[in-house]
């Protein structure tokens, strides 16, 4: 259920869509309705490391959900909108992180 991904801070985690071209994932995007970075500059690892786990090989797995994913300065979290259903209450925990803190969203192109 869980896969591992390469989290670079200059490259994106590996093999990962660019988040703005994203088709298939909601985007939240560390940047607020007013057009500032958000900080830490890590809180996307930080908020995905919060729904991962340590393989065997020692390795942090994150949710094949839940990633986040850097492009140059712009961190963000792929989110998997199937979670709505799966998991409602992650899914709305994700939500209201992204409200409270006023960040931009984009749902995926339908």
């Amino acid at each position: 259920m869980f896969e591992s991904y390469t989290v670079s801070h200059k490259r994106g985690v590996a093999g990962m869509p660019e988040p703005l071209k994203c088709k298939q994932y909601i985007v939240i995007q560390g940047v607020t309705q007013e057009g500032k970075t958000f900080r830490p500059s890590d809180w996307n690892e930080r908020l995905c490391g919060t729904l991962s786990l340590f393989g065997a090989e020692h390795r942090l797995r994150y949710s094949p959900m839940v990633k986040p994913y850097n492009q140059e300065e712009l961190h963000c979290v792929l989110v998997d909108p199937q979670l709505a259903e799966i998991e409602p209450r992650l899914f709305r925990f994700l939500m209201g992180f992204a409200l409270d803190n006023s960040l931009q969203v984009i749902h995926p192109e339908t």
